[in-house]
């Protein structure tokens, strides 16, 4: 879905993953805020159950990180809900402290003849869910992922 007409891409994208053990995920992934939102963006990462939410904010532009767990589960009664807070050095440039330690881990497996980070298998991983996605799209129905290693016996 495009919202904003100043640029020729899709801001906002919408879909509902259903796993094979029944699970539902509502994923969305929107670049639309209004212009006074901090920061210019609304990001989070949250997964909800039937009996709790794990949410994480992660805070690109530098300082302090917030995971948020609220849960009904019996045994965390009297403690239903935790918020924990790291805290990070301030690092200017995209994706601030997670961005720098992307590039710090990734130069760090160059040197080390080890496995990248986020390795060319989870790039297609992912573009295999983006075709599904746009499959269910156009077809109105639930489509199945197919996943580039399966083909490959991995």
């Amino acid at each position: 879905v495009r919202v904003n007409e100043q640029y020729d891409i899709e801001d906002n994208s919408f879909a509902h993953l259903r796993f094979r053990g029944g699970a539902v995920m509502a994923l969305d992934i929107s670049y639309t805020v209004p212009d006074s939102f901090p920061h210019g963006r609304d990001l989070y990462v949250a997964f909800r159950g039937t009996r709790g939410v794990i949410s994480w904010a992660p805070a690109y532009e530098g300082e302090c990180d917030v995971v948020f767990v609220c849960s009904d589960a019996p045994h965390l009664a009297g403690s239903p809900i935790r918020r924990l807070e790291f805290n990070l050095q301030q690092v200017k440039g995209y994706s601030g402290y997670m961005g720098r330690q992307y590039v710090c881990s990734f130069i760090e497996a160059v040197r080390t003849h080890k496995s990248p980070p986020i390795s060319g298998e989870d790039a297609a991983a992912v573009l295999d869910v983006v075709e599904a996605v746009y499959r269910s799209a156009r077809r109105g129905r639930w489509e199945p992922v197919r996943m580039n290693r399966d083909a490959k016996g991995g």
